[in-house]
């Protein structure tokens, strides 16, 4: 694992910490109103952008110098600008980060957006934010760990069963608090290899962000396989890994 991303993994995936979660927000229908995405639970975007957030600045912490956030990014932003506003400098940064971790920033990835290509983190049909709505969520400054993604997704960590994990071991998860499981055995272990060890079968759009910003809190050097049910075929020696708040189609998948 990288050394240098290691130490967000070690501090963002202990799960001792923090209070009961819960989950309190329903899963959005994708639907297209004059060729604009509605999703029919507002609730379910905001967690994406705060999610999002607490992922750029677990980044942003890893690396030696921060180049999303403070002083200098602002005095950045502010000679870069030109016409652009708020709105405009959250998709960039999304957008770069969605380059390398995929599924955890790219919302056509995260939502299933049809017919949007596998490297466009939004589509046509994804409506920008305004400076205010930008404006809110780039102020947010949390402390970036996994487990306050999890809350903020509305994930519940919950005892899960785990298999010895070596370096040879691969699991097929299913379920949020599955992953927040796996993510705290993997936290701190460099002989272990998140991404290729790990394939996680998602379909709600929570789930699977979740399962992407795992991969960068645990100190992966790259993001682990996210897929859809329908799109799942069984790989083999993989040790499926299952909690209680999985889908029924995952876990219909893997038994």
């Amino acid at each position: 694992m990288d050394k240098t991303a290691q130490h967000v993994g070690a501090s963002g995936t202990h799960l001792e910490s923090g209070g009961r979660l819960g989950r309190t927000q329903r899963e959005p229908q994708a639907l297209f109103k004059n060729g604009t995405l509605m999703l029919s639970t507002t609730g379910q975007t905001d967690a994406y952008y705060t999610a999002a957030i607490l992922g750029l600045r677990a980044l942003d912490a890893a690396e030696p110098r921060a180049r999303r956030f403070g002083d200098e990014a602002e005095a950045r932003w502010g000679r870069f600008r030109g016409a652009l506003h708020q709105g405009d400098r959250l998709e960039m940064l999304l957008r770069d980060a969605a380059a390398v971790w995929g599924v955890a920033f790219a919302a056509a990835q995260i939502f299933r957006l049809p017919g949007v290509a596998t490297d466009e983190p939004f589509g046509p049909a994804w409506s920008s934010l305004n400076t205010r709505e930008a404006d809110r969520y780039l102020a947010a400054d949390a402390p970036p760990t996994l487990l306050a993604c999890a809350q903020i997704l509305g994930v519940t960590p919950a005892p899960v069963a785990l298999p010895p994990i070596r370096p040879v071991t691969r699991l097929v998860i299913a379920g949020g608090a599955a992953i927040l499981a796996a993510a705290d055995a993997f936290a701190g272990r460099d002989e272990l290899d998140w991404a290729a060890q790990v394939s996680v079968v998602a379909d709600d759009s929570t789930t699977r962000q979740l399962a992407g910003l795992a991969s960068l809190f645990v100190g992966a050097l790259r993001p682990c396989a996210v897929i859809a049910s329908d799109e799942y075929s069984p790989i083999p020696g993989a040790v499926p890994v299952v909690s209680d708040d999985a889908e029924f189609t995952c876990t219909s998948r893997l038994s």
